[in-house]
């Protein structure tokens, strides 16, 4: 069997809430060794605190963006994809959390999607892009629009 880790958390989230989860599936790309991966639960869990919690599945959702794909016009959410090391995971969660802003990614190969919710004001939309780039920045990743409403 394969193993991915994986970490979400939804907007308005607190670190409280999120899962470091080790899935099981053979169908899914294996990032390393179950071994390897069991060692990045732990190395999740310590980086973001006693609070986080762990499963064998992972949560619903988990394997879809955080934005609606089939959206048009006005109810497209502003979508992002973020790059980052494991070591900058507890600061992008923190900057998200700040903003309202929706991840889902796989921690163990540093790729998180955020979505900035539809109706947004411009000003905090903006003022999102820029913490969470500034975020990714600061810990050695980068921030990228995918598409914007």
């Amino acid at each position: 069997m394969h193993t991915d880790l994986i970490v979400a958390a939804e907007a308005g989230a607190r670190l409280s809430d999120v899962q470091a989860i080790v899935g099981q599936d053979d169908q899914r790309l294996s990032h390393g060794t179950a071994r390897d991966l069991l060692i990045g639960v732990t190395v999740v869990r310590r980086l973001l605190g006693p609070e986080t919690t762990s499963s064998p599945h992972p949560p619903g959702g988990s394997a879809t963006h955080p934005w609606d794909p089939a959206a048009t016009g006005d109810d497209r959410a502003t979508a992002l994809k973020l790059g980052l090391p494991l070591s900058g995971l507890r600061q992008i969660l923190a900057t998200a959390d700040h903003h309202g802003v929706a991840l889902r990614g796989c921690a163990g190969t540093g790729a998180v999607y955020a979505a900035i919710a539809p109706g947004t004001p411009l000003v905090r939309v903006q003022e999102a892009v820029d913490g969470l780039r500034a975020a990714c920045t600061h810990v050695g990743g980068a921030a990228v629009v995918l598409d914007a409403a």
